[in-house]
């Protein structure tokens, strides 16, 4: 729904982005950081003891969600979206089981902030 406040769990390195994606989101109305971890491997913990709409976390070098990252949310918390984001900030993928990646290049901070509160994007 997207007049609630969506929850954000940023996630993983490299810090700096965590960083930037933390300015972002908080200056954005409709959006909260609910959670930063710099290891995925504490994401299943911090799920289960956190209510989120949304995973936000760099991508691999070859440009995808680490796949234990994919298989944990399909597996436990598949209402949880995923965005990938890469590290210099210009690629994004959007993973929410059930439906098709979407990916956008070069996408705005009003790209990124839009889709996590709700915007439309076509995972067709």
């Amino acid at each position: 729904m997207q007049g609630q406040t969506k929850k954000v769990i940023l996630a993983g390195e490299p810090r700096f982005l965590r960083e930037m994606l933390r300015q972002v989101i908080d200056k954005s109305s409709g959006l909260l950081v609910v959670g930063e971890i710099d290891n995925i491997r504490d994401l299943d913990e911090r799920l289960q003891r956190s209510s989120v709409d949304w995973i936000v976390m760099a991508l691999r070098e070859n440009g995808q969600v680490p796949v234990e990252v994919e298989n944990l949310i399909t597996q436990s918390f598949p209402s949880v979206r995923i965005m990938g984001v890469s590290s210099d900030g210009s690629r994004v993928k959007i993973a929410w089981v059930g439906l098709k990646d979407a990916e956008l290049e070069e996408a705005s901070v009003d790209d990124l902030t839009g889709i996590l509160r709700g915007g439309s994007i076509d995972f067709t």
